[in-house]
């Protein structure tokens, strides 16, 4: 992705990449724009998660090859609308996540169409589970 990429997204500046610790460089645009529009669907504004594009530490490959990003919307919104959002924008991987404080949310390009959720335990681990949605079936 270039600095003049984000002239083509509505919602989100270089700046909140960087605040990351993602350089530019190193994420995909088309991650940017599912992230754009997953914004533009909720209707609200949503918050890059720090070391949530290709830094930090990540289960799902995708990230270092920024083709995901973590992000959580800054409204209370449902889990469903979130789910819609994530589809209708183009997302084939969608993760939600919580952490014991806020729900966040994974947005990823990957090759194939998977769809899970995490809990933070109480030893601080991720445990994982799986959300079974046709996503042919919301519109």
């Amino acid at each position: 992705m270039t600095r003049t990429d984000f002239k083509r997204l509505r919602h989100f500046t270089p700046a909140e990449v960087t605040r990351t610790g993602a350089r530019i460089k190193d994420v995909q645009f088309r991650t940017m724009f599912v992230a754009d529009r997953f914004r533009h669907f909720l209707g609200c504004p949503v918050k890059l998660i720090k070391n949530g594009l290709t830094t930090g530490k990540h289960r799902d490959p995708a990230h270092p090859r920024g083709e995901a990003v973590d992000c959580y919307p800054t409204a209370k919104i449902t889990h469903y609308a979130a789910y819609k959002a994530a589809l209708r924008a183009g997302a084939r991987a969608i993760g939600i996540y919580w952490n014991g404080r806020i729900y966040s949310y994974h947005l990823g390009l990957g090759p194939a169409w998977k769809s899970w959720a995490a809990v933070k335990s109480a030893k601080n681990a991720w445990v994982y589970s799986c959300l079974i949605v046709d996503p042919a079936k919301i519109r």
